[in-house]
């Protein structure tokens, strides 16, 4: 084999082709490889870069010909440019070009130049972008690619003097709870469909997926409050409703936190800060809510993180402790039950649940708090069990996460077993959220608790959905009317009502019922005429520590000394 035949089987196999250009003649020497990589054909006749300028993608011209100038005018004796090209067939193809101008001593002057295909290597790196800025599921951008654009706008002064940039989170209401129920694949086609609407419904805004079911949107034209607010409520518009989705029908409503661009903001992690912290505000007041951001809910947030720090020392350093509260028969005039209330003893001042029971249960660790409770519970049931308190049982409130635990019904076999009190001393009060949405699941828990032998009722009955005909195919012996109805009684007759009829269908459904909240005689009084005689409320005794309990199951007739003091100073 030739010299020259060796020459042309190298050029004909490498990945790319070599064009020498004879400056001096103006002549080209091109390797066949052009014609099947372009489709065009070859010859010596032809001036290739002339060619070349004729397939080269209009937006990428350019800066070939400049970086070709620039070169052949000395001012750099290489040049490295990419571009797209259109080949005959009308395929785009992308390829990478570099140059290099030799000057020899016999006055020839050559440019050599190396283009190789570089399509393939231009698509994954485009894939890679895409994965890096997109998200898979909605095909909308993401996190980082809002980052992008958001610092992006805090570096550009002139964009920054304008101050209408608005950032909206805007999170699905009550997600979690749609996961629980529905299959991956329907959560992932609600979060398209969320998407979906939004694509449809704006203009110039900018639609981000940033986590989970949380969205983004980012208005560059929107710096004023009453535009922002009235977009927000549009949004919220859009949903709030019944959709169909998958051939299943679920109800999609939204939260939304909107923070603007102010001098105090010094750059985009800080504005998705204030947009996420306005976020977590509109999802406390309920679904279809939005809310702003403003300077205190730094300090709530701190405060929040402070707490969080603190509960976790508190269960290392049992800062936890039960008070219990008597539940009165009047009719028979005894204590027929206690229930457990969990307090914190926080640096000397003691907290009702109400101050923490929320960030505990967000935060995970209301199942440890709550094994907790079920212990020292069922040990004080077992004392007063073996003092002789034999006709009394122990309420214990349970969340629906502990429900949700895999180990929680081998947890109260063991605590039962260990502490040695029976099951039905026992009862589990649930609070009546947990009914709307019931799974499969925690229905068989109910029914295995209920198997065990204690006995399940429902907390703050009546201040949402439950129907006393639904209570019927559930393992439920009893319910707690909730005291928003009982400190009504006395100004109002829809109350009475009410409670008369809840009464009166419990006992048809073979259901205790308990009144709770009973603070005055007159309240005692109407409950009694109706045929409510179970009661637990502040006329009777305030939630008090074990000790003092004791002393008030010792002295039991302290309670009716209350009911009389109550009907004293009424009348």
């Amino acid at each position: 084999m030739s010299i020259e035949e060796q020459r042309n089987f190298i050029l004909d196999n490498i990945n790319g082709i070599i064009v020498k250009w004879d400056m001096s003649s103006n002549k080209f020497a091109v390797p066949k490889l052009w014609e099947s990589m372009t489709g065009y054909v070859v010859s010596e006749e032809i001036n290739f870069f002339g060619q070349l300028k004729k397939i080269i993608c209009s937006e990428d011209l350019g800066k070939f010909m400049n970086a070709l100038k620039e070169s052949v005018h000395k001012k750099a004796d290489y040049f490295e440019c990419e571009y797209k090209i259109k080949t005959k067939s009308g395929k785009i193809k992308w390829m990478l070009h570099k140059g290099k101008i030799f000057d020899y001593s016999k006055g020839q002057t050559l440019m050599i130049n190396y283009i190789s295909d570089i399509t393939d290597k231009k698509i994954y790196e485009s894939e890679i972008r895409y994965l890096a800025y997109y998200d898979i599921t909605t095909n909308i951008p993401n996190k980082l690619f809002m980052t992008v654009k958001l610092n992006k706008f805090f570096n550009d002064a002139s964009l920054k003097s304008k101050r209408n940039l608005v950032l909206f989170y805007i999170c699905i209401y009550n997600f979690e709870k749609i996961k629980d129920v529905y299959r991956q694949d329907f959560e992932e086609a609600l979060l398209k469909k969320v998407s979906d609407i939004f694509k449809n419904n704006l203009n110039n805004e900018i639609l981000c997926k940033v986590e989970d079911s949380k969205f983004a949107i980012i208005d560059y034209s929107c710096g004023d409050v009453e535009k922002a607010r009235l977009k927000a409520e549009y949004f919220l518009s859009l949903f709030n409703k019944m959709m169909e989705i998958d051939g299943e029908k679920v109800f999609v409503a939204l939260n939304i936190g909107i923070s603007f661009y102010t001098d105090g903001v010094i750059n985009g992690d800080k504005m998705m800060r204030n947009s996420d912290m306005a976020l977590m505000k509109a999802k406390k007041l309920g679904k279809n809510q939005y809310e702003f951001y403003e300077e205190k809910m730094n300090v709530e947030i701190m405060d929040r993180v402070k707490i969080e720090n603190d509960l976790v020392k508190a269960i290392v350093n049992k800062e936890f402790i039960l008070y219990y509260q008597p539940q009165v028969d009047i009719d028979k005039m005894e204590i027929y039950g206690l229930e457990a209330l969990i307090r914190w003893n926080y640096n000397g001042t003691i907290k009702f649940p109400s101050y923490f029971i929320d960030i505990v249960e967000q935060n995970g660790m209301i199942n440890e708090i709550g094994k907790f409770v079920l212990y020292e519970a069922f040990v004080q049931a077992k004392r007063c069990n073996d003092l002789g308190y034999e006709k009394i049982y122990m309420s214990v409130n349970i969340s629906k996460k502990q429900l949700e635990e895999d180990s929680f019904l081998d947890f109260v076999d063991f605590v039962l077993k260990n502490t040695g009190i029976k099951a039905n001393y026992i009862c589990f009060e649930i609070t009546e959220r947990i009914l709307i949405d019931l799974s499969e699941k925690m229905l068989s828990v109910l029914s295995k608790i209920k198997d065990m032998g204690i006995k399940i009722f429902i907390d703050d009955f009546g201040t949402k959905y439950s129907s006393l005909n639904y209570l019927k195919d559930l393992p439920i012996d009893g319910i707690k009317i909730d005291k928003s109805f009982i400190c009504n009684i006395q100004n109002c007759e829809k109350s009475k009502m009410i409670l008369k009829s809840i009464v009166n269908l419990a006992g048809d459904l073979n259901i205790e019922v308990i009144a709770e909240g009973v603070e005055t005689y007159e309240q005692l009084k109407f409950l009694k005429s109706i045929k409510c005689n179970k009661m637990q409320g502040y006329i009777f005794s305030r939630p008090v520590d074990s000790e003092k309990l004791i002393k008030n199951l010792k002295n039991s007739y302290e309670i009716w000394d209350n009911i009389s003091e109550s009907y004293n100073k009424e009348n």
